[in-house]
């Protein structure tokens, strides 16, 4: 029943009756038996029952599971629990005892006092809650009481109370406060940062957890819980905290400084743009350091893993593991932005920034009011490298998850809210602490989620008196349960025995040793002689052993090099051997399989090591669980990669899994595949929602539920079929296009009117850019743009709508409706812009609001679904795990990394371990191991040493950029060196030896230094440390010579160090530190590194650390500070082959301010070319567990003040001075340790040197191969004086294997010269050329490079200069004439063709019988098979055509027919050799010489002079050019089949293609302008014929017309020739030295008409656009006629009242029939000049004559456009007075007709000097009719100007006709008036203004009221004046 799962256990526990199984139980109790009564003899005899024992152990059990797996159902059955567990126990003691075993009494006793102690722990817990409350009640009342007597208390804040939460008296202190730490938010939340009040923190000391009952494991749990928490956040609390207050601080500067307050002068402490921010502490604690990345912008939501496009189909490979995360996107960091981008992906690649499961906060600075965290739960290091770096992070484990979803999702929506440029620009900002959150958050986690430690009475108990007195010793530690079940079988111990062990002894005796060792049961008697006799191991070890395998928590001490790692692999041998035969009988019974052995480390090196000692062992039932921070990190064993969990899930058949998890996974994921599209799809739309893009398809649901109006009026003006009713308008696009259109505020179409082509006007004729090829850049011309100068929107209006007859809408009428109004408006056309802006506003609000919910409930079924998925997947790991035998792990892959899991849970869950062995126990923290323990652990064994190093906390490895155990005051109190009691870095180990209670096993016998290294740390650290504690005298027979520490005799046998006279020795100075005065500043000292680093350097020099001297590394250099590591660093890494292992390296990194130079575990250089191994470069606490045969420390402190740090520290030095094997030097001041305070053993240890004469200024260096030349080195510089190369300053008298002598000083490094390079001249000659070898001695000669000049090639050039070897084989020298084309694909090739016969040999083994260059073909073409026949041919009798075209080549010629069913004779290899055939893919051939002729290839190259009486084949030396005709394409002889491409023929064959492509393309050219110009007659008739009224159809034909020339234009423009002749020409031009010279340019037309091709035919091209001018010149005319009318229109339009014109829609029509006019006519023109620049390129004369009456004619019609200018109300639009307007339009006409009549000059010129015969007479009579048309142009503008004269007629002829206008007028001012733009009006009568009107010119106010002119009439004295005939 104890394994049932939770849902049963309840339903069992809720159905259970409590008080009648007490009764029960009383009852038996009663009767002594746990029979049944009722129960027949008969009955009882057929079922027997089951042992008392068996059955009240499993009924303790299963209450004990109700205890601890529903705490809910255990405080509500509280009281009958404790009776039945009285009960139990009153009947456990009322049974016979001699039924049950020792064991079984005692577990079964413990149970149910666990199971009191649980149910006590409640009642305890209530009474304190009471008593809490109960005081609050009186604190409040006591407060009440005064506040109402004597007033407020003033000053008094808020105190501090000792409980947590509610047991506080003040109440909680923030939101994430609380007294059950299993509800506490591991991530902080934004008022636990502001809080001032310090959190609970309870000292770690069993029992001292005010609010939880002494000696529970719920207030151990909830002890180290708080304090690793604590250890965790506190940096990143107390940086967000200083972050704030930095961040207040410059704005009040800011404020100050733009008041002009004080303060202005003082600079920001956080500089602008910096990625690294230094915050100081308060009180002076030394800088906070954190990363701060800027500019950060939510991007969006996705569930995808990093790297996947899409939603995978093939499972769960691209779905996200972190369930839906949000993507960021930030600045790029400055010292990473200047970095070359693969190096940028180095960065992120090595960097610790940004890591997976590191702990964010998102932050506003500029307010500071709201903190968001999240964790990275995606990084991709190639999207981190981009300009704008991505980031996936997750909130998933915020407290207040849902508040921060909604503030993610406000922030992600501002950024796709639309706006400027920069509107995506953001003040958040992005902080990042140093602390390792993903390696501390699933210990937390572990810790909140156990409920029960195993054996608490150990772990848990509460000291009865002071550490090290009497009462707290003799603590009795009991056997493991397993070994105490009955049936358990004896355990063997034979596989600890050795061969050569047995061996010596006698065969009976061995016999009897092994058999006692295979049967030995340890619980009653311990073979120790046995296993004294069979193994090497030493009493102590012995004794240990037996600890380890009897007790249920064993201690064993391991001294540095005693081999705790060996004796925990025996250990491991021994249980595992015997789990097989020693299970109990239970499961063997069941089948069961014994639950793997879990290994934890510290370090993954020691894991590494201990797994590998297992392999070694034969067993290798093994899974290694690697850190789901990188995989990279976890292991780097080869032999164990076949072993990591990863590699073993991967590569586990599917097979193996029950048929229920494949059939829930086959469910389960296609349903997360389909939530993950809809996640995407949501967060696509809100995003375009929010973006102010409300699309129909996202608002039509919105508008038809809430305004069904609108929507039947956007829907029903979209035109279907033939539905349109008479007067309405349609639109002809999609209801898309409506919605766009009345959502954006646009009226509905305006009707016909000629005015509304002007849009599409401007859309149809768009720009001619640089589609006109060569021909617009060479005339200086880019583009020719047609565009109208309209608004964009109005010209997609037009565009897309097609308007009818009616009326225009009312959008521009203001409202104040409501919204309940707007939403029932029936015509949506009839809404103005702001009312259409507010319903679109309303519904995409209402929108947004409810994909917000669909969002979230989205994400919540997402993760809901990924749990179900994730313990499925629990479910197959488990059982993975479960058939392994022993699963090793570090502290930090508590919970390993598995790719599918989303969420991964305990693997402790998972692996359920009943045998835990934990190495390195004492540097491992409490609340690690104990989140390894579950309640089925039965069996712990921590090996380690307390007097090494300690466990680190959070606080310092943050903190390593300062010191290697620096840490903030708020985190300092935590460590045992403050004595606050907290002691957060107090291991388990440590805790339980300090106790005196538990018997701990110390190993005494050290394997590693030699004895004058060992007695540094046996005669002080392990001399006062009282080692007879431990039991050795259970050893029987065994006893100690030397009960103490001492050395294996193996150690005595250490060879001394090459090359020096000390193998220890202290090197002292008195250089001082640098590093600053404050001791959490990191220290360095430059010197003690320089002299460590040539100190390693001799020694490399001596031997050590070569490939050739050892597999391991053989020297390291320690020290205490990563300042100092970091300058080892700088200067080893020029000298030495390094190694920084990943640690190490990461501080590093974190300490440098750019992080760019992260390293690499390899990085290293060689020196002298020394083929060397790494010199290990380490800091103290990241090396203990390591040893090296040579170390160098590098002690760094030195000061006036005489402080020692951390140096002091036993714990430290201890390490520091045991890691070496063969040699240590240490190099410090020794003076300043002695004087130091707090200087620890540092006397004792610089005592023992001193006295041994080994402590000096220097050190004593000696040659190995001269031992009388010894030098003293107390200067690092005098390493390169006394032993630049290791030995000493003699010369090397050796000779190098080249005869020279050694250019070395005396060295022992490389004693057979391999490397040594000699650097003197070589004197070897090469063999063939006989040429001295110009190079150094040790370089190889390799191929005589001495040049050689004018050597001729095989097809006749001439190379100027080539190597000797290649002039030496001039055959294999590839020709620079003939190598390869300079031009582009499909230009006429320029290159050379080859006459050689291939020398390559075919399938078949011979040799091809093709030309050199071109492809070999297949076998088939053979000449030497039968599959390939001949049949020669006699051209001049079977084909007389092709005999006279070829005749000047040959009398007769051969045809090699390769075609079956043809028989003749075959060639011999001479004839091909002599004649090579070329072979082409219809299975044809032919000889070359025939090709050749055929091609014409004389035609296309010019070919060397031959005499004629030579029979050699004449080489080709330059190509000819080519002519200007179209070339038919050539084909094969035999079959007519198109030639495909040959190499040989390229230059040809790719003319006559290109002249093919050419023709066609020219003829459809051709026939298109044919038919234009045909259109364009017919449209020049229309213009002239119709009236105004037709206005709008003209302009339809000649916007349609115009845009059928511009494609004409470009079609003409973009001929295959015209391509690659100028792709040809630009790619030469690039190869100028000078392309832009005028010289350059000519040079490169000759070049182009040698090389590829003659210039292309221009004449389509300028006929086009001859075309197009005058179809725009057409246009023209028909745009005045609309500008006319407008200018009518305007009138008509204009409001009186204001004095002049009024701005209205008609004033703005009329502006734009202006701007279409001239940019019709400009556009015109500018198509003239280009098509007459190209036409003088290409010397086109014709072309020129015609593009020169053109423009003419064009120039022509523009003058005649003129006079419907002269208006007042143009004058007035282009703020011009009148008068002005009109001179300038006179000048205008004038210059206008006299370019034209000079373009007909020019043209008639032209025409008398060009060599034209045909057209000539034509065209001499077009352009005198153009000459004509200029006259008569001019005749008829001057008819139109009005002269005085006629005004004067005018004037008398009005007079004549009205008396009144005779007389003087009122006041004398006469009839004749001007209005404000002065134009003449007339008033009758008496000539006084009595009403208002409107100029009919300009809409100008006229006349007046009361004899009163309006405001800006005048009387027209000018006019009056000039009648009279006088000047005005």
């Amino acid at each position: 029943m104890a394994h049932l799962v939770n849902p049963l256990l309840a339903r069992a526990a809720g159905s259970l009756n409590l008080p009648r199984l007490t009764a029960c139980l009383q009852s038996m109790a009663e009767r002594r038996s746990t029979s049944d009564a009722n129960c027949l003899t008969a009955d009882r005899a057929a079922d027997p029952e089951l042992p008392w024992p068996d059955f009240c152990l499993g009924l303790a059990n299963f209450l004990f599971v109700i205890c601890t797996k529903l705490v809910d159902k255990r405080r509500e059955l509280g009281p009958a629990l404790r009776a039945c567990a009285a009960a139990l126990a009153v009947l456990v003691e009322a049974l016979p005892q001699a039924d049950a075993t020792p064991g079984q009494g005692k577990g079964l006793r413990r149970k149910i006092e666990d199971i009191k102690r649980l149910l006590g722990e409640d009642v305890t817990r209530e009474e304190k809650h009471a008593q809490m409350q109960e005081m609050r009640q009186q604190a409040n009342l006591d407060r009440s009481t005064w506040q109402r007597l004597f007033g407020p208390r003033l000053g008094l804040g808020q105190l501090e109370g000792s409980g947590p939460g509610e047991y506080r008296l003040e109440g909680p202190r923030h939101s994430n406060d609380y007294a059950d730490y299993k509800l506490i938010s591991i991530t902080p939340t934004q008022d636990e940062v502001e809080c001032a009040v310090g959190p609970y923190l309870p000292r770690n000391r069993p029992g001292v957890a005010a609010h939880l009952p002494p000696g529970s494991s719920s207030g151990h749990l909830d002890t180290h819980f708080r304090l690793l928490r604590h250890d965790l956040l506190a940096p990143i609390i107390e940086s967000l905290s200083l972050y704030q207050v930095e961040q207040r601080r410059q704005a009040q500067e800011a404020q100050q400084q733009q008041q002009g307050g004080p303060g202005g002068g003082r600079r920001s402490g956080i500089a602008s743009g910096s990625t690294q921010l230094r915050l100081r502490a308060a009180g002076g604690g030394g800088d906070v350091r954190m990363w701060q990345y800027t500019g950060v912008r939510v991007t969006g939501i996705s569930v995808l893993r990093s790297g996947s496009g899409s939603v995978s189909e093939r499972g769960m490979s691209s779905l996200s593991r972190d369930g839906p995360y949000f993507t960021v996107t930030f600045d790029p960091p400055p010292d990473v932005v200047r970095l070359p981008p693969r190096q940028q992906q180095d960065f992120w690649q090595n960097t610790r920034r940004l890591e997976q499961g590191t702990l964010l906060a998102l932050i506003d600075p500029s307010r500071c009011d709201r903190i968001l965290f999240a964790t990275v739960c995606e990084r991709d290091n190639l999207k981190l490298a981009r300009p704008a770096p991505l980031l996936c992070i997750s909130i998933s484990k915020s407290l207040n998850r849902e508040a921060d979803v909604q503030l993610l999702l406000d922030l992600m929506l501002q950024r796709g809210g639309g706006g400027s440029a920069n509107s995506n620009r953001t003040n958040l900002v992005m902080l990042q602490s140093s602390g390792s959150f993903f390696a501390y958050e699933p210990v937390l986690k572990a810790l909140q989620r156990a409920v029960e430690l195993p054996f608490p009475e150990l772990l848990t108990a509460v000291p009865k008196g002071e550490p090290g007195t009497a009462s707290t010793r003799g603590v009795e530690v009991e056997p493991p349960e397993y070994l105490l079940q009955p049936g358990r079988t004896p355990c063997n111990l034979a596989v600890l025995a050795t061969k050569e062990r047995l061996a010596q002894l006698p065969d009976r005796t061995a016999a009897i040793v092994t058999r006692a060792l295979e049967h030995a049961n340890i619980l009653q008697q311990f073979p120790f002689e046995q296993l004294a006799a069979a193994t090497t191991l030493d009493p102590a070890q012995l004794q240990a052993l037996k600890a380890g395998l009897t007790q249920k928590l064993a201690l064993i001490q391991g001294p540095p090099g005693t081999g705790k790692t060996f004796l925990g692999i025996l250990m491991m041998r021994v249980l595992l051997s015997s789990r097989e035969t020693g299970a109990g009988p239970q499961r063997r019974l069941a089948g069961e399989q014994e639950p793997p052995i879990l290994v934890v480390c510290y370090t993954n090196h020691a894991l590494d090591q201990f797994l590998e000692g297992l392999l070694d062992a034969g067993i290798e039932s093994i899974v290694r669980l690697g850190g789901r921070r990188v995989e990279r990190a976890a292991s780097k064993s080869l032999r164990l990669q076949a072993y990591n969990f990863s590699e073993l899930r991967r590569n586990a058949p599917r097979t193996g899994r029950r048929p229920d998890e494949n059939k829930l996974l086959a469910a389960a994921i296609p349903s997360m595949q389909a939530l993950s599209r809809s996640i995407l799809d949501v967060t696509e739309q809100l995003k375009r929602v929010a973006s102010g893009k409300l699309s129909w398809a996202d608002a039509q649901d919105f508008v038809s539920n809430t305004a069904p109006g609108i929507y039947r009026s956007i829907v029903g003006k979209v035109a279907r079929g033939g539905d349109e009713a008479e007067g309405e308008w349609k639109m002809s696009g999609t209801v898309e296009q409506a919605w766009t259109l009345w959502a954006s505020g646009k009226d509905e179409p305006a009707p016909l009117a000629t005015r509304n082509a002007f849009s599409a006007l401007a859309c149809l004729l768009g720009d001619l850019d640089a589609s006109g090829g060569g021909f617009l850049a060479e005339a200086g011309l880019d583009s020719l743009s047609l565009t109208l100068q309209l608004p964009v929107a109005q010209a997609a209006q037009e565009r897309n709508w097609q308007p009818m007859d009616a009326p225009r809408g009312h959008g521009s009428q203001a409202t104040e409706r409501s919204l309940h109004e707007l939403l029932r408006t029936v015509d949506a056309w009839s809404l103005n812009s702001q009312e259409r802006r507010r319903l679109v506003g309303h519904w995409s609000a209402a929108l947004s609001e409810d994909l917000r919910e669909d969002l979230c409930r989205l994400m919540q079924q997402y993760t809901q679904r990924q749990r179900d998925v994730g313990s499925i997947y629990d479910s197959i790991d488990q059982a993975l795990l479960r058939r392994a035998q022993v699963v090793g792990m570090t502290r930090r892959s508590k919970t390993a990394g598995l790719d599918h899991r989303p969420q991964p849970q305990d693997l402790c869950l998972l692996v359920v371990p009943q045998i835990v062995l934990c190495e390195e126990a004492a540097e491992v923290l409490e609340p690690h191991v104990l989140a390894c323990l579950t309640d089925s652990t039965e069996h712990l064994t921590l090996i380690g040493d307390h007097l090494q190093l300690r466990p680190k906390l959070q606080a310092s490895t943050a903190c390593v950029f300062v010191s290697t155990v620096c840490m903030s005051a708020k985190t300092y109190e935590l460590s045992m060196d403050s004595g606050r009691g907290f002691n957060a870095d107090l291991s388990l180990f440590e805790r339980l030896v300090r106790q005196n209670a538990f018997p701990v096993n110390t190993l005494l016998q050290q394997h590693r230094m030699r004895p004058e290294i060992s007695r540094f740390v046996k005669e002080t650290v392990y001399r006062s440390y009282d080692l007879k504690a431990s039991a050795h005298t259970a050893c029987a027979g065994l006893s100690w010579a030397e009960p103490k520490l001492h050395d294996h005799p193996s150690t005595l046998a250490r060879g001394h160090v090459r090359g020096l006279m000390h193998d220890v020795y202290w090197v002292t100075h008195e250089q001082p530190e640098a590093g600053g005065g404050q001791e959490s500043a990191s220290k360095s000292n430059d010197w003690e590194a320089r002299y460590a680093v040539a100190l390693a350097r001799y020694l490399v020099q001596q031997g050590y650390a070569t490939v050739e001297s050892a597999a391991e590394r053989q020297i390291a250099i320690l020290t205490g500070y990563v300042g100092q590591l970091q300058l080892l660093r700088r200067y080893a890494s020029t000298q030495l082959n390094i190694l920084v292992n990943e640690r190490d390296a990461a501080e590093l990194a974190e300490r440098e301010e750019g992080e760019g130079a992260v390293l690499t575990p390899e990085m290293g250089s060689c020196i002298d070319g020394m083929q060397q191994a790494e010199v290990r470069l380490a800091t103290v606490d990241n090396f203990q567990g390591e040893e090296s045969d040579i170390i160098i420390l590098s002690l760094v402190r030195s000061n006036e003040a005489g402080t020692l740090g951390f140096l002091g520290i036993e714990n430290r030095a201890n390490v520091m001075l045991s890691r070496a094997k063969q040699g240590m030097y240490v190099i410090g001041n020794h003076r300043h340790l002695l004087g130091a305070r707090n200087a620890g053993i540092w006397p004792q240890v610089i005592g023992m040197f001193d006295s041994d004469g080994l402590l000096g200024p220097g050190i004593e260096v000696a040659c190995q191969k001269h031992p009388d030349r010894r030098s003293f080195i107390s200067h690092w510089r005098d390493f390169g004086v006394h032993a630049a190369d290791g030995g000493c300053s003699l010369d090397c008298d050796q000779r190098l294997p080249c005869g020279h002598a050694c250019p070395r000083k005396c060295h022992s490094d490389d004693p057979a010269h391999k490397t040594v390079a000699c650097l003197k001249p070589c004197q070897r000659l090469h063999e063939a050329c006989g040429h001295a070898c110009p190079k150094r001695c040790h370089v190889p000669c390799g191929d005589c490079l001495v040049e050689v000049r004018d050597v001729k090639l095989p097809c006749g050039h001439v190379a100027d200069t080539l190597p000797c070897y290649k002039a030496a084989k001039p055959e294999e020298v590839a020709c620079a004439a003939q190598g390869s084309c300079l031009l582009p694909c499909g230009a006429p090739c320029q290159r050379l063709p080859c006459n050689k016969r291939c020398e390559k040999l075919l399938p078949c083994g011979c040799r091809c019988p093709s030309l050199c260059g071109e492809i070999c073909p297949t076998e088939d073409f053979c000449i030497h098979h039968d599959s390939s026949t001949v049949q020669i041919m006699d051209l001049m009798g079977t084909d007389r055509a092709i005999t006279d075209y070829t005749g000047k080549f040959f009398l007769s010629v051969r045809c090699l027919l390769l075609d079956e069913g043809l028989m003749s004779y075959n060639f011999a290899e001479e004839e091909v050799s002599e004649d090579p055939l070329i072979l082409l893919p219809c299975r044809h051939g032919f000889p070359v010489s025939f090709m050749d002729g055929w091609m014409e290839m004389e035609d296309a190259y010019r070919r060397e002079e031959q005499p004629a009486d030579s029979e050699a084949v004449s080489n080709w030396l330059e190509p000819l050019p080519l002519s200007a005709g179209h070339k038919a394409r050539k084909s094969c002889m035999k079959c007519r089949r198109p030639l495909p491409q040959i190499l040989r023929y390229g230059r040809v064959l790719n003319k006559c293609q290109l002249d093919s492509a050419e023709k066609k393309h020219v003829q459809a050219t051709a026939a298109q302008l044919q038919a234009l110009h045909h259109k364009r007659i017919t449209y020049t008739q229309n213009v002239s014929q119709h009236s105004a009224g037709h206005q709008s159809q003209l302009l339809q034909q000649g916007l349609a017309l115009a845009a059928g020339f511009e494609q004409a234009v470009r079609n003409a423009s973009s001929t295959p020739g015209m391509q690659v002749y100028f792709a040809s020409r630009a790619f030469l031009l690039h190869l100028l030295d000078d392309p832009g010279s005028a010289t350059a340019q000519a040079d490169l037309d000759a070049v182009m008409s040698q090389l590829v091709m003659p210039r292309p035919n221009a004449a389509p091209f300028i006929e086009a656009l001859l075309g197009r001018s005058q179809v725009l010149a057409q246009l023209g005319q028909a745009l005045t006629t609309e500008l006319q009318a407008c200018i009518k229109d305007d009138i008509q339009l204009a409001a009186p009242g204001d004095g002049g014109p009024a701005t209205t829609s008609g004033s703005a029509a009329l502006r734009q029939a202006l701007d279409n006019l001239q940019s019709t006519q400009d556009s015109a023109l500018r198509g003239l000049g280009l098509a007459l620049a190209v036409a003088q390129q290409n010397k086109a004369i014709r072309l020129q004559i015609a593009g020169l009456n053109t423009r003419a004619q064009v120039l022509v019609g523009q003058a005649l456009s003129l006079p419907s200018m002269r208006s007042t109300v143009l004058a007035a639009l282009l703020g011009t007075p009148y008068q002005q307007h009109i001179a300038s339009l006179d000048r205008e006409e004038k210059e206008l007709l006299e370019d034209a009549e000079q373009d007909c000059r020019k043209a008639l010129d032209a025409l008398a000097a060009s060599a034209l015969d045909a057209d000539r007479d034509s065209l001499r009579e077009e352009l005198h009719n153009t000459l004509a048309s200029i006259e008569k142009a001019g005749e008829i503008l001057k008819n139109k100007a009005a002269s005085v004269d006629e005004m004067r007629e005018v004037y008398e002829a009005m007079q004549r006709a009205d008396a009144s206008l005779r007389s003087p007028g009122l006041n004398n001012a006469g009839h004749w008036f001007t209005c404000p733009q002065g134009h003449l009006y007339v008033i009758g009568e008496c000539g006084g203004a009595m009403q208002q009107s409107r100029c009919p010119e300009c809409g100008a106010t006229v006349g007046g009221s009361s004899h009163r002119l309006a405001a800006g009439n005048t009387a027209a004295t000018s006019f009056l004046q000039m009648v009279a005939g006088r000047q005005p």
